[in-house]
């Protein structure tokens, strides 16, 4: 069980790590200095760095614990890095739309080749629910998620989508501070072609409609935050 301190440690050294205080090749400060720092012992300060291991931004080394670089780091670290730093939250939602559109992309192409009947039927219903005016919400979209990865049935893909849901689903509700999609005609409509290739059972189609749709919510983003 992860102790109190343990999760004072891994938090408080994760975000010197995502704030740039400790920068990549850079060994971390001693156990010994770590256990005097927060007034705990060696084997809470270990625990702390197994989840900065796991997070993928510390390497444990002969010699010392290295940082490593943010890229090199696992899908975990980047809500915590826009609450660090909120001028970067567009720009990773951006990020975001854009692998989550090919994540689908590439269910959709799969799940409507191989899709029983039934199955159709059910998509079809969601694509409805989503063309219909006032209910274009994400949570349609994750209905509709769901159904193209459980019939694609690709464990790797459903666990990347799975992760990008439960990282960022909840930052695209509108708040004061943030500009709202509109989720108009021009977004229903571009769910037409899509609509027509899980009727004609077009894998292909329904993936470029997909791609296309979520480059649409992407540079509509990126416009609604005026980001060049």
């Amino acid at each position: 069980m992860t102790s109190h301190k343990t999760t004072e440690i891994s938090t408080t050294l994760r975000d010197e790590i995502l704030l740039g205080q400790y920068r990549p090749g850079e060994r971390l400060p001693s156990e010994r200095d770590l256990s005097a720092r927060f007034c705990t012992n060696r084997g809470a300060v270990r625990e702390a760095i197994k989840i900065l291991e796991q997070l993928g931004i510390a390497d444990v080394q002969p010699g010392g614990v290295r940082v490593l670089p943010l890229e090199e780091a696992t899908l975990g670290v980047l809500s915590h890095l826009m609450d660090l730093d909120e001028t970067l939250e567009p720009y990773l939602i951006a990020n975001v739309l854009e692998v989550f559109g090919s994540m689908l992309s590439l269910s959709a192409r799969a799940a409507i080749n191989k899709a029983t009947p039934e199955q159709i039927s059910d998509l079809k219903k969601t694509i409805e629910k989503l063309r219909a005016k006032g209910v274009m919400t994400e949570a349609n979209w994750v209905l509709l998620a769901k159904q193209f990865v459980t019939i694609n049935q690709n464990l790797v893909v459903r666990l990347i989508m799975n992760g990008l849901k439960t990282q960022f689903l909840g930052r695209l509700v509108p708040s004061q501070d943030r500009p709202e999609f509109d989720r108009g005609t021009v977004l229903r409509k571009l769910l037409d072609p899509l609509a027509i290739a899980i009727e004609t059972n077009n894998g292909d189609a329904a993936a470029i409609s997909i791609t296309e749709h979520f480059d649409y919510l992407r540079e509509t983003y990126l416009d609604l935050n005026q980001i060049q």
